[in-house]
């Protein structure tokens, strides 16, 4: 029987991995990234599928949800500034166009419509 303790003269073969490096996010400033990046969507009247939005926030905050880079809500978070983004730019021609209100809110509700609807949760929200 062979018994090897920490006196032992084997050399390692592994070293012992560090902790990784905590990273610092501006949040608020990958969440305004994400949106100027999914603004587009918006322009061409396209959907953001689920997969485009995880692919958005990935680059935007330099990693994924998984890896522990940004949680759902700042996804919902990220959408919901986008469509800000979309109505700054395009609002006020939208009201001048528009024959009454209610074609307006119609036409701001076909916006909304691209976007997913907030039914991912993270554990933090």
């Amino acid at each position: 029987m062979n018994i090897v303790t920490t006196t032992s003269t084997v050399p390692r073969t592994v070293a012992p991995l560090a902790a990784p490096r905590p990273r610092t996010i501006d949040i608020a400033q990958a969440i305004h990234q994400a949106a100027t990046r999914l603004l587009p969507f918006l322009e061409q009247g396209k959907p953001v599928t689920t997969a485009a939005l995880r692919t958005t926030m990935a680059d935007s905050f330099g990693g994924t949800d998984a890896q522990g880079f940004w949680i759902w809500k700042d996804a919902y978070e990220a959408l919901e500034a986008a469509q800000v983004l979309f109505l700054r730019r395009f609002g006020s021609a939208i009201l001048s166009r528009s024959a009454s209100p209610q074609a307006a809110l119609g036409m701001m509700k076909r916006i909304a419509d691209l976007v997913p609807t907030h039914t991912r949760r993270s554990d933090e929200s």
